[in-house]
């Protein structure tokens, strides 16, 4: 059962608590979910994601505390890193830190909300039956095809209620749980709930500017391929174009940035509200990712009015429709279909103004905050 006469308290557990869509994510489950009483456990206080050796750097440890601000909004933070890898007394202080945790977890009343394995792992067999546990399911690992492992298909029978960010990733779990005997009872666990994004007060914001304002917003990560966005960056000043790209994630002082005049960077931004203001200066948003689910960051863009030019892969194609309000560019050929749309987006105002009024008016339909808050708290109050 996952409701009681009175509101559970809730135990979150992630892996990290640095900038991205995931993460943001997770911050608005903490909101939409404020008036239960919670405890969010965060896995790594550093980003240990980008290897070892950047998990020792100062920015891996600001990066790794950026989402904090806001987690500690909504709920109590604890970074489970501090006591499972304490280097003195280690074996002691881990022994007390669980057996504190689970007493308090497995009391009645209790509901355990998670994502990823590495963020609770440590915790799984101590977990009592009578718990229930909701997991949220952003993509299929870091390729095209269901990770049975990643996607946890040796714990589905335990986790209650599956949250999906996007209705495509239905499809992965169809051919998850294909040779399990209770597959029918498993399918019915899974429920999609969309992001959800801030809109401007204004509404639909129409745009008058002289060069075309181009963004991308992500991490430089192996998935994101922002080595192409380089690419189309470089490509478009040699063709001259009167276009602009503003870079929000990837440091400068990584790449060449002298090199490319026609880049704005603004590095690692963890102000909303300053995020806001980009948003609403941009014509397009950029993705050349190998790899997502439904990015957040798209959802956020099509909210300020912003035309989405993205990869065809994830559940990217149930959101973006090309030429109705966006495009949508083959994994292999992103480069060359990415700088075309942009050239003629440039130069037809008319069909930056069409596919801009649908942008929005799809985001309107899909992105709103009541609606993703409303959903959390039925799963949370309705049995499974």
């Amino acid at each position: 059962m996952l409701c009681c006469m009175n509101k559970p308290q809730l135990f979150y557990f992630f892996p990290l608590a640095s900038i991205g869509g995931t993460e943001s994510v997770h911050a608005d489950v903490l909101e939409a979910l404020k008036d239960y009483p919670s405890e969010t456990y965060i896995r790594y206080r550093t980003n240990v994601w980008k290897g070892k050796e950047y998990a020792q750097r100062r920015a891996a440890y600001q990066e790794g505390v950026a989402m904090l601000p806001i987690y500690k909004l909504h709920s109590n933070v604890t970074f489970v890193s501090k006591w499972l890898e304490s280097p003195r007394l280690g074996r002691m202080i881990r022994y007390f830190f669980m057996k504190n945790l689970i007493r308090k977890i497995n009391k009645e009343n209790t509901l355990v909300i998670f994502w990823h394995r590495e963020s609770i792992e440590f915790l799984w067999p101590y977990i009592k039956d009578h718990v229930p546990i909701i997991d949220i399911v952003h993509n299929n690992s870091n390729n095209n095809y269901p990770d049975a492992q990643y996607l946890l298909k040796d714990w589905s029978s335990r986790i209650n209620q599956r949250i999906l960010v996007s209705e495509g990733l239905k499809s992965l779990f169809h051919e998850l749980y294909l040779d399990l005997e209770n597959k029918t009872q498993l399918l019915k666990r899974l429920t999609t709930i969309p992001h959800c994004v801030d809109f401007p007060k204004e509404g639909y914001l129409d745009k008058n500017n002289d060069k075309l304002k181009v963004l991308f917003i992500g991490r430089d990560s192996a998935e994101k391929r922002f080595n192409l966005i380089l690419q189309i960056v470089r490509i478009v000043a040699d063709k001259n174009l009167p276009i602009e790209f503003h870079i929000i994630g990837p440091e400068p002082s990584r790449f060449s940035a002298h090199e490319l005049p026609n880049i704005l960077w603004y590095g690692s931004l963890k102000n909303r509200n300053q995020i806001n203001e980009i948003y609403r200066l941009m014509d397009v948003v950029l993705l050349s990712s190998s790899s997502e689910g439904f990015p957040k960051v798209l959802a956020e863009a099509m909210a300020f009015s912003v035309i989405p030019i993205a990869t065809k892969v994830g559940d990217i194609p149930m959101h973006i429709e090309t030429n109705v309000n966006g495009f949508i560019t083959a994994v292999n050929t992103c480069v060359h279909e990415s700088i075309l749309h942009l050239s003629n987006l440039y130069k037809d105002p008319n069909l930056r103004s069409r596919l801009r009024e649908n942008t929005y008016e799809y985001a309107a339909k899909n992105f709103r905050k009541e609606r993703f808050q409303n959903d959390w708290k039925r799963i949370i109050s309705t049995p499974s």
